[in-house]
């Protein structure tokens, strides 16, 4: 499991820049991560919003909540992008930036041609207020520099790389053929409905719906053209909520859709950040920006009766396929080191944090209940329900210390609450503190005769050590629990 340091170099070094091509970076606007030159697709940013997201030029999004596999093989259910497509002409490319900006939540890429001049501008985000929907947004622009002369020459631009869409493929979800709806215009959209292959635990599925409307499409640019197209992509736990989220995002003017999801993006920094002056550290400012950006877009705006917010995995939400980027489980690094910066600057969101773990309680008493244990024990690794996910044994057994450390993120949130009682009351947190309380009873071996107790065979969060007696990090974080 990663360490702290790797964590913070996952939030805020991978933003858009790697090592590779940070000279490229010209910036001077901190939140502003601009380039000349992409790096490797392990390196591209994300755009997010704690419901979906996904690597810009990614094959994939991820839906919070939506995993797929029996116990440790669980990870995040792929679907299939949409907006993941690359825009190709026959005119010579003069130059061309990339941009995340990270206080609109935007990815935007801008190409400048000669022969015959024109622009291709693509920007992509993950709607910040409407959260079901991701948006791809296409410019063509062929209007000659002022004392140029164009020709009268067509060019053609081309869209490569989208998906056949008449029935979506994916490794984790099975889809059925896409059919087509009506708006309310009577205008079409297309919607394909599908469910993961293999449940968590034994029980139903999760189920996934994307509707989609899109006037993305290979173009003739003839001279003083201005062509813009667009694809808005909604994705929900069902049709219903999926065409719900369309609907909403396709009956606003563009220029309204982005300028609604840009406010609510504006709203979080404005309410809480840690301001740097760019003029005296410009790199920590930055730093700034892109780890409250990484963190917030995993994170929804309120809790979702629909699809309750399960935690934020260190990669964020929009890694975690099989096998990779931790396949999107929750470790103690939420609780730990990713929330107290979100508890301090953004409350109502820690709150959903906490809500992670108190929705997953019941999880937590099994877990225990499964390794001899009484109370709750928290998984090392947790997916959708809260069972222990860890495809590695040792952790799963007996890197316990998780427990603690969700006690300790319930033991701050109290701190910063005024109306104590009433947080208590309406997160169970309570049954929460007797439940962890009585695990460590139940795992501690106590001498009476010599009035000491111990908690044997453990592994603190030095991974390299493991089945240890009284960690002293274990047995603190426990101390504190029981406090």
């Amino acid at each position: 499991m990663m360490n702290p340091r790797g964590l913070l170099g996952l939030l805020a070094g991978s933003l858009l820049v790697s090592p590779s091509v940070q000279l490229e970076h010209w910036s001077q606007i901190p939140y502003k991560f601009e380039t000349t030159t992409l790096p490797a697709q392990k390196y591209m940013p994300e755009v997010g919003n704690g419901h979906i997201a996904t690597m810009v030029n990614g094959a994939n999004v991820f839906m919070n909540g939506l995993y797929n596999g029996v116990g440790p093989a669980s990870s995040r259910a792929r679907i299939p992008s949409l907006v993941a497509f690359q825009v190709r002409t026959t005119a010579v490319l003069v130059n061309e930036t990339f941009t995340l900006d990270v206080r609109r939540g935007t990815f935007k890429e801008v190409r400048t041609y000669s022969q015959p001049h024109l622009v291709i501008e693509r920007e992509i985000y993950a709607h910040r207020e409407i959260d079901r929907v991701l948006v791809a947004h296409v410019t063509i622009s062929r209007k000659a520099p002022s004392g140029q002369v164009d020709t009268d020459t067509p060019v053609e631009v081309w869209i490569d790389g989208l998906p056949d869409t008449s029935l979506l493929l994916s490794t984790d979800v099975t889809f059925q053929p896409t059919t087509i709806g009506y708006l309310l215009n009577y205008d079409t959209y297309s919607i394909a409905t599908g469910q993961t292959n293999l449940p968590e635990v034994p029980g139903p599925v999760s189920t996934v719906a994307v509707a989609w409307k899109s006037t993305i499409q290979n173009v003739t640019v003839n001279r003083g053209d201005v062509i813009t197209m667009s694809s808005i992509i909604s994705i929900g736990v069902d049709s219903k909520d999926a065409i719900m989220g369309l609907f909403t995002a396709v009956e606003m003017p563009y220029d309204a859709l982005l300028q609604l999801h840009s406010d609510k993006w504006e709203s979080y920094f404005n309410t809480g950040f840690i301001y740097v002056d760019p003029q005296q550290n410009f790199q920590l400012a930055q730093t700034i920006y892109g780890s409250f950006y990484y963190l917030l877009s995993s994170i929804p705006n309120k809790q979702d009766p629909k699809n309750r917010f399960i935690g934020l995995s260190p990669g964020g939400l929009a890694r975690g396929p099989s096998n990779t980027d931790y396949s999107g489980h929750v470790f103690w690094d939420q609780d730990t080191w990713m929330y107290p910066a979100i508890l301090n600057f953004h409350p109502e969101q820690a709150r959903l944090l906490i809500e992670s773990r108190t929705g997953t309680l019941a999880a937590a008493k099994a877990n225990a209940q499964k390794d001899g244990y009484q109370g709750a024990k928290f998984a090392w690794e947790s997916a959708f329900t809260g069972i222990e996910t860890s495809p590695w044994p040792p952790s799963g057994l007996y890197e316990i210390h998780i427990t603690g450390d969700v006690a300790l993120a319930v033991r701050q949130f109290l701190y910063v609450t005024d109306d104590k009682l009433r947080v208590i009351r309406e997160l169970k947190l309570d049954e929460m503190a007797i439940e962890i309380a009585t695990f460590w009873q139940s795992r501690a071996e106590c001498d009476d005769a010599a009035g000491v107790c111990g908690i044997f065979d453990v592994m603190g969060p030095d991974e390299y050590h493991s089945r240890i007696n009284n960690s002293v990090y274990t047995n603190y974080a426990a101390k504190l629990s029981l406090e």
